[in-house]
Protein backbone atom coordinates (compact mmCIF):
# COMPACT_ATOMS: atom_id res chain seq x y z
CA UNK A 1 0.00 0.00 0.00
CA UNK A 2 1.65 3.18 -0.82
CA UNK A 3 2.22 5.35 2.10
CA UNK A 4 -0.47 8.16 0.72
CA UNK A 5 -3.25 5.80 1.35
CA UNK A 6 -2.69 5.95 4.67
CA UNK A 7 -4.16 9.55 4.96
CA UNK A 8 -7.83 10.58 4.59
CA UNK A 9 -7.94 12.72 0.97
CA UNK A 10 -11.57 15.32 1.35
CA UNK A 11 -12.45 18.26 -0.20
CA UNK A 12 -12.02 21.66 2.41
CA UNK A 13 -14.86 23.35 4.02
CA UNK A 14 -15.30 26.65 5.58
CA UNK A 15 -14.59 25.32 8.73
CA UNK A 16 -11.25 24.42 7.48
CA UNK A 17 -10.35 28.02 6.84
CA UNK A 18 -7.65 28.11 10.04
CA UNK A 19 -5.48 24.96 8.70
CA UNK A 20 -6.32 26.44 5.12
CA UNK A 21 -4.32 29.44 5.71
CA UNK A 22 -2.15 28.16 8.36
CA UNK A 23 -0.46 25.94 5.78
CA UNK A 24 -0.37 28.86 3.05
CA UNK A 25 1.26 30.76 5.75
CA UNK A 26 4.05 28.29 6.60
CA UNK A 27 4.68 26.69 2.56
CA UNK A 28 4.63 30.06 1.32
CA UNK A 29 6.77 31.52 4.61
CA UNK A 30 4.27 34.53 4.58
CA UNK A 31 5.89 36.74 7.79
CA UNK A 32 4.05 39.86 9.78
CA UNK A 33 6.62 41.75 8.88
CA UNK A 34 5.36 40.91 4.84
CA UNK A 35 1.57 41.36 5.99
CA UNK A 36 2.42 44.52 7.51
CA UNK A 37 4.81 45.99 4.23
CA UNK A 38 1.08 45.07 2.35
CA UNK A 39 -1.11 46.40 4.24
CA UNK A 40 -2.78 43.49 5.59
CA UNK A 41 -3.21 42.01 8.91
CA UNK A 42 -3.55 38.11 9.40
CA UNK A 43 -6.99 37.84 9.80
CA UNK A 44 -7.78 40.30 7.08
CA UNK A 45 -5.87 37.53 4.93
CA UNK A 46 -7.42 34.49 6.17
CA UNK A 47 -11.06 36.33 5.39
CA UNK A 48 -9.93 36.93 2.43
CA UNK A 49 -9.38 33.35 1.41
CA UNK A 50 -12.67 32.53 1.93
CA UNK A 51 -14.12 32.89 -1.07
CA UNK A 52 -11.48 30.39 -2.70
CA UNK A 53 -12.91 27.78 -0.52
CA UNK A 54 -16.55 28.20 -1.56
CA UNK A 55 -15.47 28.55 -5.40
CA UNK A 56 -12.37 26.59 -5.89
CA UNK A 57 -12.19 22.73 -5.42
CA UNK A 58 -9.83 21.94 -2.50
CA UNK A 59 -8.52 19.24 -1.56
CA UNK A 60 -6.73 18.10 1.51
CA UNK A 61 -4.56 15.63 2.71
CA UNK A 62 -5.43 14.86 6.83
CA UNK A 63 -3.14 13.14 9.53
CA UNK A 64 -6.08 12.53 11.76
CA UNK A 65 -7.66 16.04 12.21
CA UNK A 66 -4.52 17.81 10.81
CA UNK A 67 -4.48 19.29 7.38
CA UNK A 68 -0.99 18.26 6.22
CA UNK A 69 -1.41 19.25 2.51
CA UNK A 70 -3.70 20.85 -0.32
CA UNK A 71 -4.48 20.97 -3.95
CA UNK A 72 -6.29 23.61 -5.30
CA UNK A 73 -8.51 23.93 -8.81
CA UNK A 74 -9.65 27.39 -9.14
CA UNK A 75 -12.45 27.99 -12.28
CA UNK A 76 -11.80 30.53 -14.88
CA UNK A 77 -11.92 31.11 -18.48
CA UNK A 78 -8.64 31.45 -20.97
CA UNK A 79 -8.84 32.16 -24.27
CA UNK A 80 -7.42 30.23 -26.74
CA UNK A 81 -7.15 31.25 -30.60
CA UNK A 82 -10.74 32.60 -30.06
CA UNK A 83 -12.53 30.07 -28.85
CA UNK A 84 -13.27 30.49 -24.62
CA UNK A 85 -12.34 27.38 -22.55
CA UNK A 86 -13.25 26.78 -19.43
CA UNK A 87 -9.77 26.05 -17.03
CA UNK A 88 -8.64 25.11 -13.58
CA UNK A 89 -5.89 27.57 -12.20
CA UNK A 90 -4.29 25.48 -9.77
CA UNK A 91 -3.08 27.21 -7.29
CA UNK A 92 -2.50 26.04 -3.04
CA UNK A 93 -0.07 23.41 -3.53
CA UNK A 94 1.61 23.10 -0.22
CA UNK A 95 2.52 20.18 2.00
CA UNK A 96 4.20 20.64 5.51
CA UNK A 97 7.98 19.42 5.22
CA UNK A 98 7.64 16.04 7.21
CA UNK A 99 5.36 15.04 4.94
CA UNK A 100 6.72 15.29 1.98
CA UNK A 101 8.27 12.40 -0.30
CA UNK A 102 5.31 9.83 0.56
CA UNK A 103 3.27 10.60 -2.82
CA UNK A 104 0.19 12.79 -0.74
CA UNK A 105 0.96 14.98 -3.41
CA UNK A 106 0.72 13.23 -6.66
CA UNK A 107 -2.16 11.61 -5.60
CA UNK A 108 -4.07 14.87 -4.71
CA UNK A 109 -3.22 15.93 -8.21
CA UNK A 110 -4.27 13.13 -9.79
CA UNK A 111 -8.10 13.18 -7.83
CA UNK A 112 -7.86 17.02 -8.60
CA UNK A 113 -7.17 16.88 -12.09
CA UNK A 114 -9.54 14.00 -12.95
CA UNK A 115 -12.16 16.26 -11.05
CA UNK A 116 -11.70 19.02 -13.04
CA UNK A 117 -11.88 17.20 -16.05
CA UNK A 118 -15.14 15.43 -15.74
CA UNK A 119 -16.23 19.07 -14.93
CA UNK A 120 -15.16 19.96 -18.64
CA UNK A 121 -12.62 22.51 -17.59
CA UNK A 122 -10.04 21.87 -20.79
CA UNK A 123 -6.71 23.30 -19.08
CA UNK A 124 -5.13 23.00 -16.12
CA UNK A 125 -2.66 25.77 -15.67
CA UNK A 126 -0.45 26.83 -12.74
CA UNK A 127 2.87 28.99 -11.77
CA UNK A 128 5.50 26.39 -10.72
CA UNK A 129 7.71 26.82 -8.02
CA UNK A 130 10.07 24.47 -9.69
CA UNK A 131 10.18 23.51 -13.58
CA UNK A 132 11.58 20.67 -13.58
CA UNK A 133 9.39 18.52 -10.89
CA UNK A 134 6.32 19.43 -12.81
CA UNK A 135 7.56 18.74 -15.65
CA UNK A 136 8.81 15.79 -14.42
CA UNK A 137 4.47 15.28 -13.21
CA UNK A 138 3.51 15.70 -16.77
CA UNK A 139 3.32 19.29 -17.06
CA UNK A 140 4.68 22.08 -20.40
CA UNK A 141 5.57 25.48 -20.29
CA UNK A 142 2.95 27.43 -22.33
CA UNK A 143 4.74 31.08 -21.82
CA UNK A 144 7.66 32.70 -20.35
CA UNK A 145 8.03 35.57 -18.02
CA UNK A 146 10.18 38.57 -19.17
CA UNK A 147 11.84 41.13 -17.61
CA UNK A 148 12.85 44.58 -19.45
CA UNK A 149 15.41 47.24 -18.00
CA UNK A 150 14.98 50.38 -20.34
CA UNK A 151 17.23 53.70 -19.06
CA UNK A 152 15.51 56.30 -19.59
CA UNK A 153 17.32 57.93 -22.48
CA UNK A 154 15.78 55.19 -24.08
CA UNK A 155 12.36 56.30 -23.87
CA UNK A 156 11.48 58.05 -27.12
CA UNK A 157 11.09 62.10 -26.47
CA UNK A 158 7.50 63.28 -25.24
CA UNK A 159 4.94 63.38 -28.07
CA UNK A 160 1.60 64.93 -28.13
CA UNK A 161 -1.35 62.62 -27.82
CA UNK A 162 -5.43 63.41 -27.69
CA UNK A 163 -7.01 62.22 -24.35
CA UNK A 164 -5.30 61.84 -21.25
CA UNK A 165 -4.52 59.89 -17.89
CA UNK A 166 -6.11 59.18 -15.03
CA UNK A 167 -5.19 57.30 -11.86
CA UNK A 168 -8.27 54.63 -10.84
CA UNK A 169 -9.25 52.12 -8.00
CA UNK A 170 -8.20 48.82 -8.73
CA UNK A 171 -11.93 48.06 -8.71
CA UNK A 172 -12.81 50.24 -11.47
CA UNK A 173 -15.21 49.37 -14.01
CA UNK A 174 -13.17 50.84 -17.32
CA UNK A 175 -10.08 49.33 -15.84
CA UNK A 176 -11.65 45.85 -15.56
CA UNK A 177 -13.66 45.99 -18.45
CA UNK A 178 -10.15 47.25 -20.36
CA UNK A 179 -8.56 43.67 -19.73
CA UNK A 180 -11.80 42.08 -20.10
CA UNK A 181 -11.81 43.25 -24.25
CA UNK A 182 -8.16 42.51 -24.07
CA UNK A 183 -8.31 38.79 -23.12
CA UNK A 184 -11.07 38.16 -25.44
CA UNK A 185 -8.96 39.35 -28.93
CA UNK A 186 -5.98 37.77 -27.53
CA UNK A 187 -4.70 34.40 -27.56
CA UNK A 188 -3.39 33.44 -24.21
CA UNK A 189 -5.26 35.60 -21.77
CA UNK A 190 -7.33 34.64 -18.80
CA UNK A 191 -10.53 36.13 -17.86
CA UNK A 192 -10.58 37.53 -14.42
CA UNK A 193 -13.70 37.75 -12.34
CA UNK A 194 -13.59 39.74 -8.99
CA UNK A 195 -12.12 37.44 -7.15
CA UNK A 196 -9.37 36.70 -9.46
CA UNK A 197 -8.35 40.27 -9.40
CA UNK A 198 -8.22 40.15 -5.74
CA UNK A 199 -5.94 37.48 -5.71
CA UNK A 200 -4.00 39.80 -8.06
CA UNK A 201 -3.94 42.77 -5.78
CA UNK A 202 -3.44 40.60 -2.57
CA UNK A 203 0.21 40.62 -2.00
CA UNK A 204 1.21 44.42 -3.44
CA UNK A 205 2.07 46.90 -1.42
CA UNK A 206 -0.47 49.94 -1.03
CA UNK A 207 2.65 52.42 -3.56
CA UNK A 208 1.10 50.15 -6.90
CA UNK A 209 -1.10 52.41 -8.96
CA UNK A 210 -3.08 51.31 -12.02
CA UNK A 211 -3.53 54.21 -14.21
CA UNK A 212 -5.71 54.45 -17.22
CA UNK A 213 -5.83 56.54 -20.73
CA UNK A 214 -8.74 58.00 -22.47
CA UNK A 215 -9.28 59.19 -25.52
CA UNK A 216 -10.77 62.95 -25.72
CA UNK A 217 -14.11 61.74 -26.37
CA UNK A 218 -13.55 59.86 -22.68
CA UNK A 219 -13.24 56.31 -24.18
CA UNK A 220 -10.85 54.00 -22.29
CA UNK A 221 -7.97 52.60 -24.74
CA UNK A 222 -5.44 50.87 -22.31
CA UNK A 223 -4.71 51.11 -18.83
CA UNK A 224 -0.68 51.07 -17.04
CA UNK A 225 0.03 49.33 -13.50
CA UNK A 226 2.68 50.48 -12.14
CA UNK A 227 5.01 51.25 -9.10
CA UNK A 228 8.18 53.64 -8.07
CA UNK A 229 10.95 52.25 -5.65
CA UNK A 230 13.94 53.21 -5.50
CA UNK A 231 13.32 56.14 -7.95
CA UNK A 232 12.80 52.93 -10.20
CA UNK A 233 9.55 52.92 -12.47
CA UNK A 234 8.64 49.55 -11.87
CA UNK A 235 5.66 48.36 -14.90
CA UNK A 236 3.59 45.39 -13.43
CA UNK A 237 1.04 45.31 -16.58
CA UNK A 238 0.25 47.26 -19.48
CA UNK A 239 -1.95 46.85 -22.16
CA UNK A 240 -3.59 49.13 -24.87
CA UNK A 241 -6.84 47.94 -26.27
CA UNK A 242 -5.64 48.06 -29.77
CA UNK A 243 -9.20 48.80 -31.18
CA UNK A 244 -9.60 50.30 -34.77
CA UNK A 245 -10.99 53.97 -35.33
CA UNK A 246 -14.86 54.21 -36.67
CA UNK A 247 -14.65 54.26 -40.34
CA UNK A 248 -11.45 52.96 -39.98
CA UNK A 249 -10.82 50.33 -43.50
CA UNK A 250 -9.83 46.66 -42.23
CA UNK A 251 -6.73 44.91 -43.66
CA UNK A 252 -7.47 42.81 -47.07
CA UNK A 253 -9.11 39.02 -46.59
CA UNK A 254 -5.49 38.09 -48.02
CA UNK A 255 -3.36 40.18 -45.28
CA UNK A 256 -6.02 38.83 -42.70
CA UNK A 257 -5.47 35.76 -43.58
CA UNK A 258 -1.67 35.83 -43.43
CA UNK A 259 -1.67 37.88 -39.99
CA UNK A 260 -3.98 35.34 -38.13
CA UNK A 261 -2.48 32.17 -40.23
CA UNK A 262 -5.63 31.08 -40.84
CA UNK A 263 -7.88 30.52 -43.70
CA UNK A 264 -10.00 32.82 -46.39
CA UNK A 265 -13.19 31.19 -45.24
CA UNK A 266 -12.35 31.37 -41.32
CA UNK A 267 -12.03 35.44 -42.07
CA UNK A 268 -14.65 35.26 -44.31
CA UNK A 269 -16.77 33.70 -41.12
CA UNK A 270 -15.51 36.24 -38.75
CA UNK A 271 -16.31 39.19 -40.91
CA UNK A 272 -19.83 38.31 -41.53
CA UNK A 273 -20.47 37.79 -37.53
CA UNK A 274 -18.76 41.09 -36.84
CA UNK A 275 -21.14 42.64 -39.62
CA UNK A 276 -23.67 40.43 -37.74
CA UNK A 277 -23.06 42.45 -34.66
CA UNK A 278 -22.57 45.68 -36.22
CA UNK A 279 -19.14 46.24 -35.57
CA UNK A 280 -18.39 46.24 -38.89
CA UNK A 281 -20.07 47.47 -42.27
CA UNK A 282 -19.00 46.29 -45.97
CA UNK A 283 -18.69 47.31 -49.60
CA UNK A 284 -18.16 45.32 -52.68
CA UNK A 285 -14.46 45.82 -52.04
CA UNK A 286 -14.01 46.72 -48.53
CA UNK A 287 -14.76 46.50 -44.54
CA UNK A 288 -14.82 49.17 -42.11
CA UNK A 289 -14.67 49.65 -38.62
CA UNK A 290 -18.08 50.86 -37.20
CA UNK A 291 -18.52 52.87 -33.49
CA UNK A 292 -17.92 49.33 -31.95
CA UNK A 293 -17.71 50.75 -28.49
CA UNK A 294 -21.54 51.77 -28.24
CA UNK A 295 -22.88 48.89 -29.85
CA UNK A 296 -25.19 47.42 -27.36
CA UNK A 297 -24.27 43.76 -28.02
CA UNK A 298 -21.29 44.01 -27.58
CA UNK A 299 -21.44 44.31 -23.90
CA UNK A 300 -24.22 41.51 -24.34
CA UNK A 301 -21.04 38.80 -25.78
CA UNK A 302 -18.89 39.85 -23.28
CA UNK A 303 -21.34 39.25 -20.23
CA UNK A 304 -22.05 36.04 -21.89
CA UNK A 305 -18.06 35.03 -22.56
CA UNK A 306 -17.20 35.73 -18.27
CA UNK A 307 -20.50 33.86 -16.77
CA UNK A 308 -20.63 30.42 -16.03
CA UNK A 309 -23.44 29.81 -18.85
CA UNK A 310 -24.92 26.21 -19.18
CA UNK A 311 -24.87 25.04 -23.01
CA UNK A 312 -28.33 24.46 -22.89
CA UNK A 313 -29.37 27.50 -21.95
CA UNK A 314 -27.99 28.58 -25.23
CA UNK A 315 -29.92 25.70 -27.01
CA UNK A 316 -33.13 26.79 -24.62
CA UNK A 317 -32.48 30.76 -25.84
CA UNK A 318 -31.94 29.33 -29.58
CA UNK A 319 -35.71 27.56 -29.02
CA UNK A 320 -37.48 30.67 -27.81
CA UNK A 321 -36.11 33.08 -30.54
CA UNK A 322 -36.08 30.94 -33.65
CA UNK A 323 -39.33 28.65 -32.70
CA UNK A 324 -41.10 32.73 -32.82
CA UNK A 325 -39.13 34.03 -35.78
CA UNK A 326 -40.05 31.34 -37.96
CA UNK A 327 -43.56 33.04 -37.54
CA UNK A 328 -42.24 35.97 -39.16
CA UNK A 329 -40.61 34.37 -41.98
CA UNK A 330 -43.76 32.53 -43.02
CA UNK A 331 -45.64 36.14 -43.32
CA UNK A 332 -42.68 37.83 -44.85
CA UNK A 333 -40.08 35.42 -46.95
CA UNK A 334 -40.22 36.57 -50.41
CA UNK A 335 -40.00 33.81 -53.42
CA UNK A 336 -36.21 34.22 -53.88
CA UNK A 337 -35.40 33.99 -50.55
CA UNK A 338 -37.45 30.13 -50.03
CA UNK A 339 -35.17 29.40 -52.89
CA UNK A 340 -32.43 30.04 -51.51
CA UNK A 341 -33.46 27.78 -48.52
CA UNK A 342 -33.94 25.22 -51.07
CA UNK A 343 -30.59 25.45 -52.39
CA UNK A 344 -29.12 25.48 -49.22
CA UNK A 345 -30.94 22.23 -48.17
CA UNK A 346 -29.39 20.28 -51.23
CA UNK A 347 -25.86 21.65 -50.14
CA UNK A 348 -26.12 20.32 -46.79
CA UNK A 349 -26.45 16.44 -48.55
CA UNK A 350 -22.55 16.05 -47.96
CA UNK A 351 -20.12 13.97 -46.57
CA UNK A 352 -17.79 17.11 -46.15
CA UNK A 353 -18.77 18.27 -42.38
CA UNK A 354 -17.55 21.82 -43.13
CA UNK A 355 -19.66 22.14 -46.22
CA UNK A 356 -22.44 20.73 -44.29
CA UNK A 357 -22.19 23.04 -41.05
CA UNK A 358 -21.69 26.39 -43.73
CA UNK A 359 -24.87 25.57 -45.38
CA UNK A 360 -26.74 24.76 -41.78
CA UNK A 361 -25.50 28.06 -40.23
CA UNK A 362 -26.73 30.07 -43.76
CA UNK A 363 -30.11 28.15 -43.76
CA UNK A 364 -30.94 29.60 -40.32
CA UNK A 365 -29.21 32.83 -40.97
CA UNK A 366 -31.51 32.78 -44.67
CA UNK A 367 -34.99 32.34 -42.24
CA UNK A 368 -33.48 35.57 -39.97
CA UNK A 369 -33.26 37.50 -42.60
CA UNK A 370 -36.39 36.39 -44.00
CA UNK A 371 -38.19 37.59 -40.97
CA UNK A 372 -37.49 41.32 -41.39
CA UNK A 373 -36.18 42.08 -38.19
CA UNK A 374 -32.79 43.17 -37.50
CA UNK A 375 -32.62 42.87 -33.92
CA UNK A 376 -33.42 39.25 -33.81
CA UNK A 377 -31.06 38.54 -36.48
CA UNK A 378 -28.23 40.44 -34.28
CA UNK A 379 -29.24 38.23 -31.38
CA UNK A 380 -29.15 35.30 -33.18
CA UNK A 381 -25.66 35.70 -34.25
CA UNK A 382 -24.53 35.94 -31.19
CA UNK A 383 -25.79 32.20 -30.17
CA UNK A 384 -24.97 30.49 -33.05
CA UNK A 385 -21.18 32.06 -32.67
CA UNK A 386 -21.13 30.69 -29.37
CA UNK A 387 -22.70 27.29 -30.23
CA UNK A 388 -20.62 27.01 -33.45
CA UNK A 389 -18.14 24.85 -31.49
CA UNK A 390 -20.73 22.14 -30.59
CA UNK A 391 -22.34 22.38 -33.16
CA UNK A 392 -19.15 21.00 -35.20
CA UNK A 393 -19.05 18.13 -32.99
CA UNK A 394 -22.52 16.59 -33.51
CA UNK A 395 -22.20 17.24 -37.77
CA UNK A 396 -19.27 14.94 -37.22
CA UNK A 397 -22.44 11.92 -36.73
CA UNK A 398 -23.93 10.96 -39.76
CA UNK A 399 -27.28 10.42 -38.78
CA UNK A 400 -27.46 13.96 -36.96
CA UNK A 401 -26.65 15.27 -40.91
CA UNK A 402 -29.97 13.17 -42.09
CA UNK A 403 -32.09 13.83 -39.60
CA UNK A 404 -31.74 17.48 -40.22
CA UNK A 405 -31.68 17.76 -43.89
CA UNK A 406 -35.29 16.06 -43.46
CA UNK A 407 -36.09 18.93 -41.06
CA UNK A 408 -35.14 21.38 -42.69
CA UNK A 409 -37.62 20.27 -45.90
CA UNK A 410 -40.27 20.47 -43.88
CA UNK A 411 -39.68 23.44 -42.77
CA UNK A 412 -39.34 24.90 -46.11
CA UNK A 413 -42.79 23.33 -46.86
CA UNK A 414 -44.23 25.21 -43.95
CA UNK A 415 -43.18 28.70 -44.98
CA UNK A 416 -43.97 28.06 -48.71
CA UNK A 417 -47.69 27.37 -47.51
CA UNK A 418 -47.03 30.28 -45.24
CA UNK A 419 -48.60 28.06 -42.36
CA UNK A 420 -46.97 29.66 -39.24
CA UNK A 421 -48.40 27.58 -36.75
CA UNK A 422 -46.82 24.32 -38.35
CA UNK A 423 -43.18 25.91 -38.95
CA UNK A 424 -43.26 26.77 -35.39
CA UNK A 425 -43.64 23.26 -34.35
CA UNK A 426 -41.17 21.73 -36.49
CA UNK A 427 -38.43 24.78 -35.71
CA UNK A 428 -39.29 23.99 -32.40
CA UNK A 429 -38.78 19.93 -33.06
CA UNK A 430 -35.54 20.20 -35.22
CA UNK A 431 -33.79 22.38 -32.06
CA UNK A 432 -34.92 20.14 -29.49
CA UNK A 433 -33.84 16.85 -31.76
CA UNK A 434 -29.81 18.94 -32.17
CA UNK A 435 -30.03 19.84 -28.69
CA UNK A 436 -30.05 15.72 -27.78
CA UNK A 437 -27.96 14.60 -30.49
CA UNK A 438 -25.41 17.29 -28.72
CA UNK A 439 -26.18 15.51 -25.02
CA UNK A 440 -25.76 12.43 -26.76
CA UNK A 441 -22.70 13.33 -28.36
CA UNK A 442 -21.40 14.59 -24.81
CA UNK A 443 -22.24 11.44 -23.59
CA UNK A 444 -20.20 9.22 -25.85
CA UNK A 445 -16.88 11.54 -25.74
CA UNK A 446 -16.87 11.01 -21.27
Amino acid sequence: MNAADHYLTRYLEAKDLDQYNALLRYTFQVTEEELTATGWKDDEIKQSKFPVLERADVLGCFDGDTLVSQFAVYPLKMNIYDTVYHVGFVTSVCTYPEYTGQGIMKKLMIQGLTRMYEEGKTFALLYPYSIPLYHHLGWEIVSNKISFNIKDRQIPTKVQAPGYVRRVAWDNTDFHELHSHFASVTHGCLFRNNLAWEEYWRWESDDIMAAVYYTAEEKPLGYVIYYIENEVFQIKEMIADGRLQPNQKLPTEQELCQAFSVGRTTVREALMGLTALGLVRRDKHNSYVTDAVEHPLQEFYLHLIMDNYDIAQLYEARLMLEGSVIRLACRRAAPEQIRRLEELTEQMQTDNIEAYVKADVEYHNEIMRAANNQVTYEMYQVIRFLLKKAQMQIAKNEQTRTTSCAQHRRIIEAVKERNEELASKLMTEHIRTMDQFRIQSEQETT
